[in-house]
């Protein structure tokens, strides 16, 4: 095999999947099944809208601060170096912390229990799916440097 087939996290579906489907499973159960955590009303859309939006910002920083230091984003394509300024200051995964946000805006401004509910799977899936395959692969392809890295900066906040 060549090196860019190997050169990669083994991570078999794009990370925000892990987002998405225990969200939509939220939103059917929430359509069938309506459970509220909230009182109805436009507060909580606008508290939900508020917290989904710092998250997007969250994320866009983290894939402009990756951009601008010409490091791919794409889960299937190698990593050049390790990124530690911007975002990845404070968190190894600004990206999935700003997908969070979203998520937990999302399940506030549609009042939803369910969506709520799943959130911990969604952590799950992304921390399984996702970080633990990327963590093994940049100790393997970075060793020391990315080692010191995690004992740095956190792998949330």
């Amino acid at each position: 095999m060549d090196e860019t087939t190997t050169d990669k996290a083994k991570v078999i579906l794009p990370p925000p999947l892990f987002f998405v489907m225990p969200l939509a499973a939220g939103i059917a159960l929430h359509i069938a099944f309506p459970l509220r955590f909230l009182p109805a009303g436009w507060l909580q859309l606008a508290i939900g809208v508020f917290i989904a939006i710092i998250g997007l910002a969250f994320s866009l920083t983290a894939v402009r601060t990756l951009a601008r230091t010409r490091t791919d984003v794409v889960f299937t394509k190698a990593t050049s170096h390790i990124v530690t300024h911007g975002p990845y200051r404070i968190s190894r995964n600004p990206i999935y912390v700003g997908t969070s946000l979203m998520y937990i805006g999302a399940a506030i401004a549609l009042n939803s229990l369910w969506v709520l509910g799943l959130f911990p799977a969604a952590i799950l899936l992304i921390v399984l799916g996702a970080i633990r395959p990327e963590e093994r692969y940049l100790v393997q392809k970075f060793g020391h440097e990315y080692s010191a890295y995690k004992t740095r900066v956190r792998r949330w906040v």
